[in-house]
């Protein structure tokens, strides 16, 4: 397979996986289309039809008259999800591309913004792994001190 093909494969995979990870609008779908249903039985009980009525050319023309509906709204969630897919990739690129316009001096100013966060970060934990240790060398001394004077 070439690699055009191979992308393609990787859109659909991309596509499905966006309709999987967002399952209430499937479900919403598949209400609709029971919904639909129940309204061509409903239909269908209205005009008092017998069972001997319902011959097989009624029945295939019922479901041929539901498949253009199923196919229309199959098309609907694939254009959902492709126009999800489409917008997280120019989100993707248009954050890509403004890392890349970032001159020297927007590099070098983030870069010391990171690190004085990391600083700050170290020093709030060095200071809370400092006074953790001298809590509980205070607690040892004086479970230390609690065992001496049990003992005399």
């Amino acid at each position: 397979m070439n690699e055009r093909s191979l992308m393609k494969f990787g859109y659909v995979r991309q596509i499905l996986g966006s309709i999987r990870k967002h399952r209430g609008e499937p479900a919403l779908l598949l209400i609709c289309l029971i919904t639909i249903s129940l309204v061509y039985v409903w239909a269908a009980a209205s005009l008092q039809l017998r069972v001997t009525d319902i011959t097989r050319e009624l029945a295939i023309g019922v479901a041929g008259s539901l498949l253009p509906l199923i196919a229309v709204m199959l098309v609907l969630q694939f254009a959902v999800a492709s126009w999800r897919l489409y917008r997280n990739q120019q989100v993707a690129l248009a954050t890509k591309q403004t890392l890349l316009d970032l001159n020297e001096f927007d590099r070098a100013e983030s870069e010391h913004k990171l690190q004085a966060h990391h600083v700050k970060r170290e020093e709030g934990l060095r200071g809370r792994y400092e006074a953790d240790v001298t809590r509980l060398e205070e607690n040892i001394m004086a479970l230390t001190r609690g065992l001496r004077g049990g003992q005399k």
